[in-house]
């Protein structure tokens, strides 16, 4: 699934959208060892941070896109045999505000970089420009 905004595409893909209440829920399944979210590690809240931000993006992929109103993410951990297998993050709209002004500043900072190594932008340029980005953008997602 993808969005185009002005400056680039937006691009991800959902493992399952699940309709409930007039609302979707989003669950990106994961095939490692399901973290304990009350952890005190910090590489793994660092770790769960990540989806978390990913699942927000995918929901503003989702309500901007199609217009349908999310109303839970979930991680889901298939390897759990004992115990819920879910870790769920309620939508919270100033979460997505926070994420996506997040990501916007990575895509500003990358823009930039590009401007100095490429010099100013040309339509032929643009378009290559925006593949490059939509690439580099992907990758970005795991590390935000």
């Amino acid at each position: 699934m993808s969005l185009v905004k002005q400056d680039y595409i937006l691009k991800g893909k959902i493992d399952l959208v699940e309709g409930k209440d007039g609302t979707v829920e989003l669950v990106d399944f994961k095939s490692g060892e399901k973290p304990d979210v009350n952890t005190r590690d910090e590489y793994k809240r660092q770790i769960l941070n990540q989806y978390r931000r990913q699942l927000e993006i995918y929901a503003y992929l989702i309500e901007q896109r199609y217009g349908m109103k999310v109303s839970a993410m979930h991680l889901y951990y298939p390897k759990v045999e004992d115990g819920n297998p879910r870790i769920t993050y309620r939508y919270q709209e100033k979460n997505i505000e926070n994420t996506m002004e997040a990501f916007e500043e990575v895509v500003q900072k990358k823009d930039r970089k590009e401007r100095l190594f490429y010099g100013e932008r040309t339509p032929q340029r643009e378009t290559l420009l925006r593949l490059r980005l939509a690439l580099l953008l992907q990758l970005q997602l795991l590390i935000i």
